[in-house]
């Protein structure tokens, strides 16, 4: 695997990073809410279809390009140093940022929200701060991913071999491969909502995302295994691209007109169909939008972009804790919505990687390794 032909990936991994901010920032501030309801303060005139339209496009477009990503540095990773460094790796690099959110930067949000009830902190049980932490977007993320790396490692060791039928999916026409991945995530993010829809299992609004986040991962392995972004052009992606966006005014009314999100988000109804399907849509053709634009246009070498980039694992753990500290701060100030937005994500970007530089700098290092 040649990573000279891969500089891009650095730019494109900061890029979303500060998208996730941003977005996530936007989402707290909107009629929405989120993140313990940190500041009621919204948009004026930001309908509440926008908030939900910037939780699709965040849930199903960024994340889904970093699980991508993750799955492309899996497969180049094992494939240059083999099981015993990937899963070390994994414990370090993804095991790292689990433990630092649950043990740190939850923690210190629940004291930042509850004006630093300690008392209130040390009654919650370890078990139960733990499953609620589930709920959590970067938690969670963080723990389907280890659980794939392990899940992949497993698979390369004992069962590669004995499951030739994966490779000959593999050589099917891009066109007709990427039909069947829209079609086989939606029909099982479907048939998942239908036994857990996403506002009512446990509170685990993010368990209907794991088939789009399997589909997604996966993807980034075998794109990685046939260099695909150095094959295909960004006009492979536009078709995908003007199908989601041409789709989603249609999800955007279903959602409206549904009266319910359990409508859309599960049960057996036309909505959550066309959620369902347009979900992988989305993710596939924006990811291949992104990479193939930064691959033409940033593929080159920066030592800014490559440390930058090592820090954004870390970043996407801490982020909330700079997010609602920011907001806490600005909340007795009568400032328009859009302004303390800006104020807070730009402020937020600065102090996450500043902080990951930091905890990379006391962490002991070895080698950094190739991908």
């Amino acid at each position: 695997m040649d990573s000279e032909k891969y500089h891009f990936m650095h730019p494109l991994r900061v890029t979303l990073a500060c998208l996730l901010i941003f977005i996530q920032t936007m989402v707290i501030y909107s009629i929405m809410g989120g993140w313990f309801e940190a500041d009621r303060t919204s948009f004026e005139g930001l309908p509440h279809m926008a908030s939900v339209i910037m939780v699709l496009i965040l849930r199903v477009t960024i994340m889904t390009i970093i699980a991508t990503i993750i799955g492309s540095s899996a497969f180049k990773l094992y494939e240059r140093y083999g099981p015993a460094t990937f899963l070390k790796q994994t414990i370090v690099r993804i095991g790292g940022p689990i433990l630092l959110f649950l043990l740190v930067i939850q923690p210190s949000l629940y004291l930042v929200i509850n004006r630093f009830d300690v008392e209130s902190l040390l009654r919650r049980s370890m078990l139960e701060f733990c499953w609620q932490q589930l709920n959590s977007g970067p938690f969670f993320f963080f723990v389907v991913i280890f659980i794939f790396n392990i899940c992949y490692c497993i698979y390369k060791k004992w069962f590669e071999r004995r499951m030739p039928w994966i490779i000959e999916l593999r050589q099917q026409a891009a066109p007709l491969r990427s039909a069947l991945f829209v079609l086989g995530v939606g029909f099982v993010s479907f048939v998942i909502r239908i036994v857990a829809p996403i506002p009512d299992f446990y509170s685990l609004i993010h368990i209907g995302y794991i088939a789009l986040f399997v589909g997604m991962y996966c993807s980034g392995l075998i794109a990685a295994k046939n260099s695909w972004i150095t094959k295909v052009s960004i006009g492979f992606s536009m078709p995908w691209v003007m199908s989601t966006l041409l789709c989603l005014p249609f999800l955007v009314l279903a959602i409206y007109y549904s009266g319910s999100w359990t409508e859309v988000s599960g049960r057996v109804t036309t909505q959550s169909i066309l959620l369902s399907l347009w979900e992988p849509m989305a993710s596939m053709g924006f990811c291949f939008f992104l990479e193939t634009l930064f691959y033409k246009y940033f593929n080159k070498k920066s030592k800014t972009a490559e440390r930058l980039s090592e820090l954004v694992l870390c970043v996407i753990a801490i982020h909330p804790l700079p997010v609602i500290t920011f907001i806490q701060i600005l909340k007795p100030f009568d400032t328009a919505a859009p302004l303390k937005w800006l104020i807070v994500s730009i402020a937020s970007i600065v102090v996450s990687f500043l902080l990951a530089a930091l905890i990379h700098h006391v962490a002991p290092r070895k080698k950094r390794l190739r991908y």
